[in-house]
Order: C-alpha cells, then structure tokens, then sequence
C-alpha cells in the first residue's frame, strides 16, 4: 500500500481544484405513512438533532459536497412516487433560512436544480448539496411526491442544516 504524506496531498488538493476528496455519498429513507400532510419519517445517519427527528444536518469536513439520493418507501398502497423524469426538477425544493418551500415560494438554494435526477420507477431522487459558503446554516427542503409521480403532488418538508462550508482544507 502506498502512503501519501501531508504535504504530498495538499499539492493534490490544489492540483484538483482544491478538492481532494468526492462529494459524501448519502442515503435518506422517506417513510410515508398516509396522504395526511405531516405523516411521514425520515432516517439517515445525517439525523443529529435529538430535538428535530426528521432534520438532517450536512458536516462537510471538506468535501465538496454531497450526493444525496432520497429512497422513497410509500406504505400508502396508493402508489406515491418521485415527479416523473420530465418534471424532476419538481422532485425538490430548498430554500435557506425557516420558510418551507411550495409551489408559489420555490427554489434551489441548497440542493442543486441541474443535478436532481429520478431513479427505479420514481422511488429514487438524487441530488446534490455542495454546502457551499453561501448556502451555510439552517435551510428548508421540501420533496414532493405524487400517485404515479403526477400532479398534484403531496409536499414532504423536513429540514435541514449546512455546516463546514468550506470544499477543501485550506492552508495552517
């Protein structure tokens, strides 16, 4: 096995654009319960707040970001899934600070709109959070489902928290 030293890396992570490590690869489990609006879970170890269930806080440590792709597990019998891949961008909504996004009040400040994609007939979502400088503190996602992956969809919307900002270790 050959081994890098600290400095040996540090002139990789430069070369790299400054990021010496791939985005974190996240799951997310989405349990709904019901069509009731607030009866569902989430489970992932991004989970950290005891005080917030369903909130899932994002620790950088200096990767650029993370892959997140949310798993869909719809116990309704009613065949909810994902926004077909057409719509996709409809899959997620994120917007900084304590407003939850919805269909007049949208967009894509933390995850990003160009890189959501719809995956296994609609039960997958994958998007990507780069926790950039910008996007750092508390934020609000809303992910949205619908029957068959149609309007009109029933909005999921638990929270979030971006730490670490950074994308790559800077120089001590």
């Amino acid at each position: 096995m050959s081994e890098v030293n600290v400095k040996e890396r540090n002139v990789k992570d430069k070369l790299q654009g400054g990021k010496g490590h791939d985005a974190w690869q996240v799951d997310v489990f989405v349990y709904l319960h019901s069509p009731d609006p607030g009866h569902f879970t989430v489970e992932s170890y991004l989970q950290s707040d005891p005080g917030n269930p369903d909130k899932l806080v994002f620790n950088n440590r200096y990767h650029p970001g993370f892959d997140v792709t949310f798993n869909l597990i719809d116990e309704t019998g009613l065949n909810y899934r994902f926004p077909t891949p057409d719509d996709r961008e409809n899959g997620i909504w994120s917007l900084m600070g304590t407003t939850c996004p919805n269909q007049a009040h949208h967009g894509w400040e933390v995850f990003e709109k160009s890189s959501i994609h719809v995956y296994g007939d609609g039960m997958a979502l994958k998007a990507h959070n780069p926790n950039a400088d910008d996007a750092v503190g508390d934020f609000k996602y809303t992910l949205n489902v619908g029957v068959d992956g149609h309007e009109p969809y029933l909005p999921l919307d638990p929270g979030g928290t971006n730490n670490n900002g950074m994308t790559s270790r800077q120089d001590r």
